[in-house]
C-alpha cells in the first residue's frame, strides 16, 4: 500500500488526485510543517532534503510531486 506523506495545501495536491483517480489503497500521513516535522530525524530517514510530499512504495521512495505522479501513473 501506498504511502503519501502530505501537509494541507502543500505540492501533494496532485499526488494525492491521482492516487485518487486511481482507486487504489493508500495511507496518507501528516507531516506538520507548523511543527517543523518535515525537519525531524525519523522525516529526514525517508526523505533527506526535508521536503513535502514524500511517496513510499514498499522500498521505492519518491519526493518530488511530478516525480511521484510520474511514477504512479507509470504502474497503473
Amino acid at each position: 500500500m501506498y504511502q503519501l506523506h502530505y501537509f494541507p495545501s502543500n505540492a501533494n495536491a496532485a499526488p494525492h488526485m491521482v492516487l485518487e483517480e486511481l482507486g487504489k489503497k493508500y495511507e496518507l500521513v501528516l507531516v506538520d510543517r507548523a511543527e517543523n516535522s518535515q525537519k525531524s530525524k525519523e522525516y529526514l530517514k525517508i526523505n533527506p532534503n526535508g521536503r513535502i510530499p514524500t511517496l513510499v512504495d514498499d522500498d521505492l521512495v519518491l519526493f518530488e510531486a511530478a516525480a511521484i505522479v510520474l511514477y504512479l501513473v507509470d504502474q497503473h
